[in-house]
């Protein structure tokens, strides 16, 4: 039986491409064909059977879940870390998968800004430390909560900047203030306007998720009250992130207390190229769907739970 001269055509472009690891244009000098040709005949072959590709992954490995949801939520990167009941362990396996992200996504000079809250407190007290120094760390948000608890927002840039080899850039003024009023008096302070002109430069944003029950570590430290948090949801908000108020399809919300918080704006948040969101674990889930469907971030860093759930959506 004699085959059919196209099919093994194909077959030897294949073989020289793949098996013997000849570049496209050496083949096509070989061949006598046009560079082109080449790499549709390489494309053909796959297309029918000729070339079947299959990968070896380890057991464990979580690269075919990452790129379906990045697929699915047109996002730039997902990292996933197993589920654990255990929630330290999850956000300090988080670190660890944004340490070498960090080296890849960003250069040296990258000017990197941290939001607030445990999750950020946990990933910055476990990021493995690197020496190539040079990037800077600004909190975008202005000061709450105890300093002891190593949640102030200061504290978390310093954590980070320390483990990425880099600078802290503190912000004083306060994050939740009294009045509009007094926010806009203060946003006009020359500390605050320093560290604020450096938002607009941004290479990335790190962002922590928060509900707006009870539960919320807003709440448990008193940075905003009772009231705060029931008249956010009469206005339709229902999570948020950074102090900025989304739905549940990730619109943002006016709020009557994000009048009262100097933070970065969503439109200065939205222009930064790289907007990473680390969120896991079932509280989070319908926060993370929002932020997603909303666009707020473009890299998430989550659990194989999570993210197989928004997958099933």
């Amino acid at each position: 039986m004699v085959n059919d001269p196209k099919t093994e055509q194909l077959t030897k472009i294949a073989r020289l491409y793949y098996l013997e690891e000849m570049n496209q244009r050496d083949i096509a000098r070989k061949m006598n064909m046009s560079l082109a040709g080449v790499s549709r005949s390489i494309t053909r072959a796959k297309e029918t059977g000729i070339v079947t590709i299959s990968v070896n992954a380890p057991a464990g490995e979580t690269s075919d879940l990452e790129i379906r949801m990045e697929k699915a939520f047109g996002l730039k990167e997902c990292l996933l870390v197993k589920s654990s009941d255990m929630r330290d362990l999850i956000y300090t396996e988080m670190a660890h998968r944004l340490a070498p992200w960090f080296d890849r996504a960003l250069g040296p000079e990258a000017g990197i800004g941290v939001s607030w809250g445990q999750t950020l407190k946990i990933i910055g007290d476990n990021l493995p430390a690197r020496n190539d120094g040079g990037r800077s760390v600004v909190p975008i948000i202005g000061a709450m909560g105890r300093i002891e608890t190593g949640l102030f927002p200061n504290s978390i840039a310093r954590s980070f900047a320390e483990k990425l080899g880099g600078d802290a850039y503190l912000l004083n003024t306060p994050g939740v203030v009294d009045s509009s009023e007094i926010r806009t008096s203060l946003m006009t302070d020359s500390g605050y306007r320093a560290v604020a002109d450096m938002w607009s430069r941004l290479d990335a944003v790190v962002l922590s998720l928060g509900g707006l029950g009870e539960d919320t570590t807003a709440r448990a430290l008193d940075v905003l009250s009772r009231e705060d948090l029931e008249s956010a949801r009469q206005e339709g908000a229902a999570m948020m992130a950074n102090f900025l108020c989304f739905d549940d399809r990730g619109k943002p919300v006016d709020t009557s207390f994000s009048r009262r918080v100097i933070s970065i704006d969503f439109d200065t948040l939205m222009a930064v190229p790289l907007r990473v969101i680390a969120a896991a674990g079932p509280g989070k889930l319908k926060s993370v769907e929002a932020a997603l469907n909303g666009g707020l971030c473009n890299v998430l860093v989550t659990d194989e739970t999570t993210a197989a759930a928004l997958l099933d959506g």
